[in-house]
């Protein structure tokens, strides 16, 4: 398997452990731990962290329909923090572990969806919505695609055409990509700008998934909050993968210089009639605006 890491490194979906349990909010980005104090230490940080060092924008064209999402689980009395991106009038995708509760997925979860535009931050969902996750995810990056579906295209309110990504249907590997996400670093938890950041991630063709890595300590990295951020190439609106997970790191704020995506080209069967809408399928992309 080809990795830019020399070393093997273990995985984890986002779990709530017993400190995190009595946060009100709780930040997601699933990262690897190199030991239990590390791990405890990341579960009670602050609700922060961003594409480190990316760059705030403002409905610039690469983050067009990437929402912050909220995802409620009562049994819990819990919100957890993720990022995703619309694909259509109706759904929003984002990693499966950021909808998966303790243990079970509920048929229907209350989530809140902010989407930054030139004019602001909107939202755009608020509402219980149906939620389907890839049920081949096992923790590993490779299935980590998640849908929340709305009842009703009104509830996905100043979401234009121009909102919904394609999907892409191939692969790339070692140009020049668009990662967005939601989390926070130094940063209030309700001021729901986005982060953008330029970074050249590697497909793997055994392990069916995108990394990148940058040890340099300057950055961009990837942070809690950010999972389910789209990474995007080639058309301004066309999405290639779903951020999944962070590797290891000593930056603060839970950020990590190496990340992990899901490919739509490796999930595109699944996701095939899962998406509510009309969708049409190109020779490199799949639409359902």
């Amino acid at each position: 398997m080809t990795r830019m890491l020399t070393v093997a490194v273990p995985r984890r979906g986002c779990l709530v452990g017993g400190v995190a349990l009595a946060l009100t909010l709780s930040a997601c980005g699933d990262f690897n731990h190199d030991d239990a104090a590390s791990e405890a230490d990341d579960d009670i940080a602050v609700q922060t962290s961003e594409i480190e060092r990316g760059t705030r924008y403002l409905g610039s064209a690469w983050g067009r329909g990437a929402v912050k999402v909220e995802v409620w689980f009562p049994e819990v009395n819990l919100w957890r923090k993720c990022s995703g991106q619309v694909v259509s009038k109706q759904t929003i995708m984002t990693a499966a572990h950021c909808l998966l509760g303790l243990g079970a997925n509920p048929a229907y979860t209350n989530v809140r969806a902010w989407m930054q535009t030139g004019g602001g931050v909107v939202l755009v969902l608020d509402a219980l919505s149906q939620v389907r996750t890839r049920p081949d995810y096992n923790g590993q990056p490779r299935y980590d695609v998640g849908l929340i579906t709305a009842p009703s295209t009104d509830l996905l309110r100043n979401v234009t055409s121009a909102d919904a990504a394609y999907l892409a249907k191939n692969t790339v590997s070692n140009v020049s990509m668009v990662a967005v996400g939601y989390g926070y670093f130094n940063d209030t938890t309700t001021d729901g700008l986005g982060r953008l950041a330029s970074i050249v991630p590697t497909y793997s063709s055994t392990s069916r998934e995108y990394s990148y890595r940058d040890f340099s300590g300057t950055g961009p990295h990837m942070c809690e909050g950010d999972s389910g951020g789209p990474l995007k190439y080639g058309g301004l609106t066309t999405q290639y993968g779903v951020f999944s997970v962070g590797g290891p790191g000593t930056d603060p704020g839970a950020c990590r210089p190496q990340g992990y995506w899901a490919t739509t080209a490796d999930n595109l069967d699944w996701l095939r009639g899962k998406i509510a809408g009309t969708c049409t399928e190109g020779t490199t992309i799949y639409s359902c605006w």
